[in-house]
């Protein structure tokens, strides 16, 4: 596996990932407590598990998302702050064959957005799909496939 990242810079590099590591948490408890009260047509949970996620599981989970606030407005801060002022390339290039490629000469791209690979839970619901991180590795695996 090859992969490129999109800023040259080391310091960049760090920065990028300092904030993915202190954004995505939040991101994910978030989607997890907005999911956890959206329901599945049709739900085939019983009256106490409902009661368990909806008096139990969903505010823990809301305050672990309040708690994890404050970390991810810093990693969005970085965020916003690496693109505005570091020189960056439009895209990251991973490359799962065996051959190196240069980007210049690059002519052929597979596109994944982070919500069909990172599945997040609150998409899932939305469309009336159970658990969505159960599918993470036949995503993966997919993908590994092209």
């Amino acid at each position: 596996m090859q992969y490129t990242p999109r800023y040259s810079s080391q310091l960049a590099r760090f920065i990028d990932l300092l904030s993915f590591i202190l954004t995505y948490p939040w991101i994910t408890i978030a989607s997890l407590t907005v999911a956890n009260y959206l329901v599945l047509k049709p739900d085939q949970r019983s009256i106490k598990t409902k009661t368990l996620h909806y008096a139990v599981y969903g505010p823990l989970l809301l305050l672990l998302c309040l708690v994890l606030v404050p970390f991810a407005l810093l990693g969005y801060s970085l965020w916003i702050l690496i693109c505005a002022l570091l020189r960056s390339d439009p895209y990251s290039l991973v490359s799962f064959s065996n051959k190196s490629v240069k980007r210049q000469t690059q002519s052929d791209f597979t596109f994944a957005t982070m919500n069909v690979v990172m599945g997040q839970e609150v998409l899932g619901k939305f469309n009336n799909c159970s658990f969505v991180y159960d599918r993470l590795k036949k995503i993966a695996a997919q993908i590994l496939k092209q």
